[in-house]
């Protein structure tokens, strides 16, 4: 579980300065108020998985899963790799790598 909650923590990172970069770069402030949202949900559940709570592994499960919708419908759109592709592929990676390892979480609440 310390691995997932080291993997949810990075890809947290990445979804929160994505924003930050999607704002910078081309002035999108969804991208900014998205970003920060979803990368604080994922940091927040991250420092949760490390504790082995239920709670965060549903929530990162939860976002992970919305953010591959998202980035996947967009990069389906656009067909541009960069940065639709690469965050439809990382967010799959995550979810699948939380749904493979759901029967091995703690009961904490």
């Amino acid at each position: 579980m310390k691995f997932n909650a080291i993997i949810v923590l990075i890809y947290g990172l990445m979804v929160l300065l994505g924003g930050l970069v999607g704002y910078l770069l081309a002035d999108s402030l969804p991208s900014l108020i998205m970003g920060s949202i979803c990368g604080a949900f994922l940091f927040a559940s991250g420092i949760g998985l490390y504790r082995t709570s239920i709670l965060a592994f549903f929530t990162a499960l939860t976002v992970s899963g919305l953010l591959t919708l998202f980035f996947t419908f967009r990069y389906f759109q656009t067909y541009k790799m960069v940065p639709s592709g690469m965050m439809a592929a990382f967010s799959i990676i995550v979810f699948l790598l939380l749904l493979s390892t759901k029967g091995q979480r703690s009961t904490r609440i």
